[in-house]
């Protein structure tokens, strides 16, 4: 069986900032992969993001490079998020990561935020398939 959004729906967990926010954390949103480990995914890219803009998020973080975005056909991510009135940042995970890539989340989640702000963090697992591996898309 092919997932899709109908089938398993975006979930969301979620953790408190000091500010009376929320992180929200979830996985690719509209991934299209035919071999994971836990199956097929042909979700839809607008149907994901209008759930994480339905849970409140103001801001998409993603988690992901450049052409872990092309591997799960999402290359347009930024985009669609924009046009549903959200702000998109891109601060991609590495193995080796510097002391730098943490200070997005600072400056996203920083002292300018409103009160209260939603924010979203989108990643792919880190897993694949037996005998692939998930650079190798």
């Amino acid at each position: 069986m092919i997932k899709t959004g109908i089938t398993h729906p975006l979930r969301i967990d979620a953790v408190a900032t000091p500010g009376g926010g929320q992180i929200g954390m979830t996985f690719c949103p509209g991934k299209k992969q035919r071999d994971s480990i836990s199956g097929a995914w042909s979700r839809d890219l607008g149907l994901d993001l209008d759930r994480i803009r339905e849970w409140g998020a103001i801001t998409v973080v993603t988690l992901m490079e450049a052409h872990e975005l092309a591997c799960y056909k999402v290359g347009g991510l930024g985009d669609a998020v924009r046009q549903r009135g959200m702000t998109w940042s891109m601060s991609a995970c590495r193995k080796n990561p510097s002391k730098r890539d943490g200070a997005l989340l600072d400056r996203t989640c920083g002292p300018a935020s409103p009160p209260g702000a939603r924010f979203c963090c989108t990643a792919a697992a880190a897993s694949a398939a037996p005998g692939r591996s998930p650079r190798n898309c």
